[in-house]
């Protein structure tokens, strides 16, 4: 198996399509075209004799061309049908990672909170609270927006903090890297 297809099967089967709808879509097309190109020494011979290639025959040559515009037009369905279903997947599948990070987020709040209480009264405890308090708020927001309007407040966010951004994701990147060492 060939480098590229791996990689496409893996996307494929990342995003849970089924190959075996894109194998078939694939083989269709490649039926109809191969049909198509079957016709197109007729439709060259007949525009070899006196230029009117699509008027002589018996309009054969335009019945092949717009058999070859047929399958274009089938192909740009069934891409866009496939393309449009693969969206939605991911979609679906971004937004119920974020509602189990927002539980995730609300738990740690949770504990924080519980923590802090067992402290003595001072500056750590507040601190510790303070975190908490922001926690459960990233958590609630998480809950209340779907992944298009978080990617759009995050765009929002980077061009009007390009540099902050850029530590932010430096360390982000960093403490990454040495979670998976």
């Amino acid at each position: 198996m060939s480098e590229q297809s791996m990689g496409s099967s893996s996307a494929r089967n990342a995003l849970g399509t089924s190959s075996g709808d894109v194998e078939a879509t694939l083989e269709s097309v490649r039926n109809d075209g191969s049909r198509a190109a079957s016709s197109w020494p007729s439709e060259t011979a007949s525009e070899g004799s006196g230029g009117q290639g699509n008027t002589m025959s018996g309009g054969q040559g335009s019945s092949s061309s717009g058999s070859g515009q047929g399958m274009t037009e089938k192909l740009k369905e069934t891409t866009t049908e496939k393309m449009s279903q693969v969206g939605d997947q991911a979609s679906s599948k971004l937004d119920a990672g974020m509602e189990k990070a927002a539980g995730g987020l609300g738990t740690l709040a949770e504990t924080m909170r519980d923590k802090s209480g067992s402290m003595s009264e001072g500056q750590v405890q507040t601190i510790v609270s303070t975190a908490a308090d922001k926690i459960e708020s990233g958590a609630d927001m998480l809950r209340q927006k779907d992944t298009d309007q978080l990617i759009s407040d995050l765009e929002t966010f980077v061009r009007s903090k390009p540099v902050e951004s850029l530590l932010i994701a430096a360390g982000i990147g960093f403490v990454v890297s040495k979670a998976m060492r």
